[in-house]
């Protein structure tokens, strides 16, 4: 478990080792859980969670395999919004440079607020 601090930051290896220890990493127990949370700042939420029978009793074990994959994929979502906004910004400065449209039809045009249109148009107004 102590990879998992170890390539923390880099998510191609953690990727990697999630894969190879599948088994261990899709039910780790609580106490687990507690460690990889501190050590490694992240937080495995409840729903992850579910009881299994061990050794004659009920323990709650945790499906790492499966936040981290909620995770890595809440980030290409991330990282999709932020790559449509980085286009929307950069088409809305090219209008504004060219200076044959309105800021009414830039922001239409762009998919931008029309406030956000003014915002980027002040530096090129001064």
């Amino acid at each position: 478990m102590f990879e998992t601090v170890r390539y923390g930051d880099d998510k191609r290896k953690l990727k990697e080792l999630m894969e190879e220890n599948r088994e261990a990493y899709e039910s780790i127990d609580s106490d687990t859980r507690e460690m990889i949370e501190v050590m490694a700042n992240v937080k495995i939420p409840e729903e992850y969670g579910r009881m299994v029978q061990e050794n004659d009793r009920e323990e709650k074990r945790y499906d790492m395999c499966k936040a981290f994959e909620d995770y890595r994929q809440e980030g290409v979502e991330e990282g999709i919004e932020q790559g449509i906004e980085k286009g929307r910004m950069d088409a809305a400065r090219r209008m504004l440079q060219d200076g044959k449209l309105s800021l009414e039809k830039i922001a239409l045009y762009s998919g931008l607020p029309l406030e956000k249109v003014r915002e980027l148009a002040e530096p090129a107004m001064v």
